[in-house]
C-alpha cells in the first residue's frame, strides 16, 4: 500500500535568505524613489527659476526700448525728470514708457498709453513697479511685481551721443542736466546668487 506523500515546508536558512533578497531589493526600490523624487524636485525648481528669468528679461525689454523723454509729477506736485537713475533710495531707475496696451480705452477712468515704471531692489528681490497715472498727485499709490529673487546686485549704464558708456544719468558733466536726452541705450546687468552677472543692451528709441 502507498505511502502519502509528507509535505515540506521552508527551512529557515531558506526564510532568511528571502528576507535577506527582499530586504535588498526593497531598498533598492526606495533608494530609487528617492532619486527620483529628488531629481523631479530638482526639476521643478530649475524650470521655476528660468521661467523668472525669462519673465524678468520679457518685462526689461518690454519697458527699455519705449522709453520716452516726458517728465512727471509725483506725489507732491514736484516733477521728476523723464529718467530717474539712483543709487540710493527705493528706486534704481525710473522712467515714463510708451506703449502700455489699453483695452479698456472709453471705459473711466480713462488712463494714458504712456506709463511710468520703476525698477526696485528689496531684500534680494528685483521689483518692478507702475503707476496708473504718469502725473501722480492724486494716485492711490503703486503696483508691485516681484520679477525675480537671490539677486546681488543691479547696475546700469548709459550709452551717451558719444557714443560713450557712462555710469550715471544725467552724466555728471551735463550743463543742463534737467534738459539733457535720453541715453541712446541701456546697459542692464543683474547679478544673481546662481548664474552670476546677467547682461542685456536695450537700444532707446530716438
Amino acid at each position: 500500500m502507498p505511502q502519502p506523500s509528507r509535505q515540506r515546508g521552508f527551512t529557515l536558512f531558506e526564510l532568511l535568505v528571502a528576507t535577506a533578497v527582499f530586504s535588498v531589493v526593497a531598498l533598492a526600490a526606495y533608494q530609487a524613489w528617492i532619486n527620483f523624487n529628488i531629481v523631479r524636485e530638482g526639476a521643478t525648481t530649475q524650470a521655476a527659476r528660468l521661467d523668472a528669468l525669462q519673465r524678468t528679461f520679457y518685462w526689461l525689454g518690454e519697458d527699455f526700448p519705449q522709453m520716452l523723454d516726458r517728465p512727471v509729477r509725483d506725489e507732491l506736485g514736484q516733477e521728476r525728470r523723464a529718467l530717474l537713475v539712483s543709487e540710493v533710495g527705493d528706486n534704481l531707475i525710473e522712467f515714463t514708457r510708451g506703449g502700455w496696451s489699453n483695452p479698456a480705452a472709453g471705459i473711466t477712468p480713462p488712463r494714458s498709453h504712456l506709463q511710468r515704471v520703476a525698477y526696485q531692489l528689496e531684500d534680494g528681490r528685483l521689483l518692478r513697479r507702475y503707476w496708473y497715472h504718469l502725473d501722480r498727485y492724486n494716485e492711490g499709490g503703486d503696483r508691485r511685481r516681484l520679477l525675480l529673487d537671490r539677486v546681488s546686485d543691479v547696475s546700469f549704464r548709459f550709452l551717451d551721443t558719444g557714443r560713450e558708456w557712462r555710469d550715471n544719468w544725467p552724466p555728471s558733466n551735463a550743463q543742463t542736466p534737467d534738459a539733457y536726452p535720453l541715453p541712446l541705450a541701456v546697459e542692464v546687468n543683474i547679478e544673481t546668487e546662481d548664474y552670476g552677472v546677467l547682461r542685456r543692451v536695450f537700444a532707446v528709441p530716438g
